[in-house]
């Protein structure tokens, strides 16, 4: 919260998809993933696509990334390896990991955040480090005693968030005392998020594609709080520009911080065969193998998606325009999955 203060917030944020390994490649690649399995995983590997790591390098960045994670969960390694990452980290790399606190999904982040810190520290200048958080995972488990220091109508996702917001506090304590700290852009971006009202609540094709995106820069430290449509695919362009990369980039996204290079519309792939396309005021569901329209909401106004207006004229011209925005997305990307270079 305290560094919402002194960040821009993207209150209209969406991720692509509901799994981190496809999380990771709309952040990082800037791409959709459009196979059931991770992109860097299927026969695709080799389209093209701008690995961050070697495009930063050619500016003279060194790369890092970091999880609490056993090595090569989610094939996060291959993955970091096929972006150009020079180095990676895994809960085996951290000293003492056997004894540290634990989360399933791997370590707790208090004990991660130190070591990526310590990494930080040591990687030649200018870098890009990349951690990967985990305790804000479902199913949200604590720290011994942390449970009891929130009150009791506080929810699990809310405990882990204030865990981690703990953890944070604790990193940015010790980071603003180093000398790389103020020349550092710092970005938040969640990997996917899914029923906003717990596990069992009702499915909501715009709630649970929300995700918080959030910029924090330490040398002009200014409170913003941005409208603007904005995705995961948009990570991969602030990086790039924010590190003076000159270049053209393959990216389905813009530049956070050029709100004229931002596209207006989130996508989002809602099952194997249904897309969604989100602007300010309308989603609309598109299923690829029947070729129609399945659903078409002013989630502005209908909040409960009570309305469906598929069939209303009134919304024909919404839907047109939506329609065809979904259908360039989505032959743009088959284009590009068949090996068509895209700018």
């Amino acid at each position: 919260d305290s560094l919402l203060q002194h960040s821009i917030f993207f209150s209209n944020g969406f991720c692509f998809l509901h799994e981190s390994n496809k999380g990771i490649t709309a952040i990082l690649a800037g791409i959709p993933t459009l196979t059931d399995i991770p992109l860097y995983h299927s026969q695709h590997v080799n389209m093209p696509v701008t690995a961050v790591g070697k495009a930063l390098g050619q500016n003279g960045y060194h790369s890092l990334f970091c999880i609490g994670d056993e090595y090569d969960n989610f094939g996060f390694a291959k993955c970091m390896n096929w972006l150009g990452i020079d180095h990676y980290y895994s809960k085996e790399d951290i000293p003492g990991y056997k004894n540290a606190p634990v989360h399933p999904m791997g370590l707790q982040d208090e004990a991660v955040l130190p070591f990526f810190l310590s990494r930080l520290e040591e990687i030649q200048k200018p870098f890009l480090g990349i951690h990967y958080n985990i305790s804000t995972h479902y199913p949200y488990d604590l720290p011994p005693g942390y449970d009891k220091k929130f009150p009791g109508n506080y929810t699990g996702p809310m405990k882990s968030m204030q865990y981690y917001d703990h953890c944070l506090q604790q990193f940015f304590r010790q980071a603003e005392r180093t000398d790389w700290f103020s020349n550092t852009l710092f970005i938040f971006c969640s990997d996917h998020w899914m029923f906003p009202e717990g596990v069992e609540g009702k499915y909501d094709p715009v709630g649970g594609y929300r995700i918080p995106i959030i910029v924090f820069d330490p040398a002009s430290s200014k409170k913003e709080i941005n409208t603007r449509m904005v995705s995961q695919f948009d990570v991969l362009g602030t990086i790039l520009a924010s590190a003076g990369y000159k270049d053209s980039i393959i990216s389905y996204g813009g530049n956070l911080l050029d709100s004229s290079s931002l596209k207006g519309h989130a996508y989002s792939k809602a099952g194997p065969s249904l897309y969604q396309v989100t602007n300010s005021t309308h989603i609309l569901g598109f299923n690829t193998v029947t070729g129609r329209v399945e659903y078409l909401y002013n989630y502005k106004d209908d909040r409960q998606l009570r309305n469906d207006l598929v069939s209303n004229k009134n919304a024909s011209a919404v839907r047109d325009a939506l329609l065809m925005q979904v259908k360039l997305f989505i032959q743009k990307a088959g284009s590009h999955y068949n090996g068509e270079p895209l700018r």
